[in-house]
Formats: structure tokens, sequence, C-alpha cells
């Protein structure tokens, strides 16, 4: 048998309200809201709050709230609130009431019987009976007070930027069947009055959808220069910058800026830089201002700067981000961020300031998942000038050098690189693709070769090793014997395998060597001699593989 324990219990929280300027200014309407609850497992009788008004709030209204779980205070009557003035201290005087508790009711200023000379000192809300969990509907539902700071104060005294402003609240109730007392506070929301400020809520839109986007493609995008409603003053523009320092793989597309003036009829910034690698960075700048006399972005206004850029080649897969940086030097005017901020370490807006703390956006995009690889095998004979797929020939006892190039072109970078290349001799095949190369003499290895940095080289002295590792045959093949020691004489190297071990080829990264050979004293005249290599390489993402033969270089 379970024995029930009463707990009453009530909360009370006091804020200063999401939408207002946050601590406001002289002259600035704002708003508190009152957070009452119950949360024990009892009802709560005779269920009152009581906000004592700073001497400095000229309140214009109240609202009484809607809630849950909370009975009417009197039929036809969901919460009565009433009021105390500087002139009856003690007395609280009617002001209204919802018609029920889940209808949220706003009372304005001057209530009834609020004669000249005289200001409120206190507001009382007067609840029914609080259910648990007792509160507010949502967070717009809240008992508000609302109203502005002015100078002088009510009772005629001074009232000066930096001063403290303070509100508080009590709660009162009782569990009737202990009896038990349930009450909180005071709760105070204390502020120090700020001077004037803009506060600056800059926005990055993507227009191009939602991506994925390929290396080449264009991302366009707005940028907002914005002043959020919380501010206290308009702001000239001519102390304004804007800034975008892209990401080293947006590359911004030459003249394709654009001014919206969303119907302020304020012009377009007459100064725009484009700074490649600023601060050496490796980034570019986008850089806009005003010219003095431009006029005011006013409070709660906002201007569009529409740019375009594409996707570098080059770029990684995956979340590719661009912040948007907007400041302001008005003098005598503060800076706030609705969202992110930074300091500006680069100096973004090239005042000389690198403390100062700029307002961002950031969006981001994605850039697609591509696997793609090319290469290519290319020779050099005596008879040639620079590699060429097809050479001009070379001379008996002459050199021939061969170039192998791999390039990944995709944005996904690639692991586990295995190359395969079996050299020229008569009755050859290629790597992968078994059918005859064709080649009429025999190129012999004179010199070892060295592989990129990172990777490892192997002989072998089979012109069929079986090469599985590449796709090739692994049946009807010799075993390669594969060995980092070349074979002596060197002549004898038939084939070489390149392995990459832990090195990853990243979005268009290169690899390249090259290889040594001469033309033995019995080569036939006019005769070709063919050399291909094969690949295989694993997606860094886990999804599959690539794996190619190049066309084969004829020397």
């Amino acid at each position: 048998m379970t024995t029930f324990v009463a707990a009453p219990s009530a909360t009370l929280a006091k804020n200063i309200t999401g939408g207002s300027p946050n601590p406001p200014t002289l002259n600035q309407t704002y708003s508190y809201d009152l957070v009452p609850t119950n949360n024990g497992n009892v009802p709560l009788d005779n269920y009152t709050l009581i906000d004592t008004l700073p001497v400095e709030l000229a309140v214009s209204s109240v609202t009484t709230g809607a809630y849950v779980n909370l009975s009417d205070f009197a039929p036809g009557v969901g919460v009565e609130v009433a009021y105390e003035k500087n002139t009856a201290l003690g007395v609280f005087t009617l002001w209204g009431s919802s018609p029920a508790v889940g209808t949220n009711t706003t009372l304005t200023a001057p209530p009834p019987g609020l004669g000249a000379g005289e200001y409120l000192t206190r507001v009382r809300w007067s609840f029914g009976q609080a259910q648990p969990g007792m509160a507010a509907t949502n967070a717009n539902n809240r008992p508000l007070i609302t109203g502005q700071v002015v100078n002088p104060d009510n009772a005629g005294g001074p009232v000066a930027i930096g001063d403290t402003i303070m509100n508080c609240v009590d709660l009162t109730s009782v569990y009737t069947a202990g009896p038990t007392n349930v009450n909180r506070g005071p709760v105070c929301r204390n502020f120090t009055l700020a001077g004037p400020f803009a506060q600056l809520n800059p926005a990055k839109d993507n227009l191009s959808g939602a991506g994925p986007f390929a290396p080449g493609q264009t991302v366009a995008w707005r940028l907002r220069v914005r002043s959020a409603p919380q501010s206290s003053d308009p702001l000239p523009l001519e102390d304004v910058t804007a800034a975008d320092l892209l990401p080293i793989n947006l590359v911004y597309t030459a003249g394709s800026w654009t001014f919206d003036d969303q119907g302020t009829g304020l012009p377009a910034p007459q100064n725009f830089e484009e700074i490649p690698n600023f601060a050496g960075t490796g980034r570019t700048l986008l850089r806009w201002t005003w010219n003095a006399g431009s006029g005011d972005l006013g409070v709660n206004q906002q201007v569009w700067i529409n740019i375009a850029t594409t996707v570098r080649s080059g770029a990684p897969a995956g979340a590719l981000s661009n912040t948007f940086n907007l400041e302001h030097d008005a003098p005598g005017l503060g800076q706030r961020c609705s969202g992110s901020s930074q300091v500006d370490a680069l100096d973004l807006d090239g005042d000389g300031d690198t403390a100062e703390t700029h307002c961002i956006a950031t969006t981001t995009v994605n850039v697609a998942p591509i696997a793609q690889l090319i290469s290519r095998k290319e020779v050099r004979g005596l008879c040639d000038g620079p590699f060429t797929t097809a050479s001009a020939g070379t001379l008996v006892g002459g050199v021939i050098d061969y170039r192998l190039s791999v390039q990944n072109v995709g944005t996904v970078p690639m692991e586990n690189f295995v190359i395969v290349d079996i050299l020229p001799f008569v009755g050859d095949t290629g790597v992968r693709d078994t059918n005859p190369r064709g080649s009429q003499w025999q190129p012999l290895l004179i010199a070892p070769i060295t592989p990129p940095p990172g990777t490892v080289i192997y002989y072998s002295t089979t012109g069929n090793p079986c090469r599985g590792e590449v796709g090739g045959p692994v049946v009807g093949c010799d075993p390669p014997g594969w060995t980092t020691v070349p074979p002596m004489p060197i002549t004898a190297t038939r084939s070489f395998k390149i392995e990459f071990g832990t090195r990853v080829l990243g979005a268009f990264d290169t690899l390249s060597f090259e290889m040594r050979l001469i033309a033995p004293g019995n080569v036939p005249p006019a005769s070709v001699a063919y050399n291909s290599f094969a690949y295989q390489a694993d997606r860094s993402d886990g999804l599959g593989a690539l794996a190619a033969e190049p066309e084969s270089a004829a020397s």
C-alpha cells in the first residue's frame, strides 16, 4: 500500500523577454515576463503575484497571462489584476481581468483611478486554485509588464546611463489542507541602463537550393545587412562594413554582386573590394562600404547584397561553410549582435583594430561526394621534345623516359592505392585488359624507380605477374615474387608495383613519377613498344573502389 505524502511547492522566475532589448536604454520599450508554476502534488489556494515596479519604469501595459491547470479567480473572471499607486501605498485598486484563465488579456496604462502626479508602484495578479502542473500555456502567454525607463523617473529624480534598474516579484499561496504557506521570492531582475546602440542581425542565405554541389557549380548567396528591432537608434551607413572572407573552396564570380534596397531607398555601397589571398590566408575577401551621406539604416530595416560563387575544383566532399561579417564604428553608438559574434583578428574591415567584435552569420552547403580519377602514361624518346603519348622514336642505345600520373579530380579522397605496371616485351598483354598489347621490342629498365613520397615500390622479373590487387588475372599468371630490392641486373625487371599504404590521394591531388629505360642493340627499325599500367583505389567514405587501365604509351 502506498501512502500519499503531500508535497506543496511552487516555482517563480522573472526575465526580460526574448524580443526585448536587453538591456534597454532610455525611452526604449521592453518587457518583463513572470513565470509562476505549481510544481508540487497538491493544489494551492490564494495564489498571488505582486511585482514591485522600479520607480524609473513608466508602465505602458500588463497582461494577465493564459494558463493550464488553474481555476478561474471568480465567475467570469480568469485572472484579476490590481495596482498600487504612490499616493495610496498598501491599497490595491482593480485594473482589470481576463474572462477566463485560458485567455491572455492586455490591460493598458493608465489604469482606472490613476490621477495626475500619480504612478504605479506595484501590480498584483490574483488567481483561482492552482492545481499541480499549473503554468502558462506557453512562453508567449506568460504575464507581462511592458514599459520604458524614463528620465526623470516617476518621482522626479534623475536617471542616467549606467544606473541599475531593479524589478522584483513575490509569490504567495497556501496549501489549505496543511495548512502550509508556499511563498517564493523576492525574485529580482536587475540590469544596467544601456547607452544608445545598434543591434546587428546579419544573415547569409543560400539561394541555389539544397545541393549538394559539384566542383564548378554556382552557389548564389544573399547577404542581409540588417538592424534588429531591438536597436535603439538608426545606424549611419557610412559607419557600416559588410565583409565576406570566402572559404578557400569558394571562388567569387567577378562582377556578380548586386544590391537590393528592400524598399528603404538607401543607396548601394559605393565601395567594393575583392582582395585575393587576404592577410596571407589564401582566401578572397569581399568588402563593401558606404560613403558619407548615404543615409541611415533604420531600426528593423535591412538591405541585401547578392553574390555568386563557384565551388573550387579540388574542394573535398562534405560541409562547406561561409561566414558573413557585419560591424559598425558609429561614434557614440554601441554595437550588439542578435546571433553569433567573433573577434576581428584579421582586421576584415581594415580599420586597424583587431580586438573589436564583428557580428557574424554562417551558412553551410554540401559538396557532393564524387569519386573520379584520371591517369595517363607518357613517353619521351630521343626524337621527342616534351612527354607525349606516342613517341616519335629513339635510337639504338638511346634512353626512353616514361612518366606515370594519377590525379584525383573528384571530391572524395582515395586510399589503399595500388599501381601495377608491366614493361613492354614481345608477346605482352595489358595489365587489367589481358588482350595483346602488340609490343615489337623490349625496352630495358636501367635505373631504380623513385616512387612518390610515402609510397613503396616492388619489382618483379615476370612479365605476367598475378595482379588481382588491380583487377587483373589471378590464374594463368606467374607468382610475382614482389620485392623492394631491384633485381640484379636491374634490366631483368619486367614489372613493378607501387603501394600507397596509408597515403591518401586527396581531392585534386596529383601523383606522378618517371622511370628511365634504354633501347637495346637488337631493336628492329620502325618497331613499336607499348607500356601501360593499371590502378585500384578505395573511396575513403567506404562506398566502393575505382580501378582502370589508362591508354598505353607507344615508343
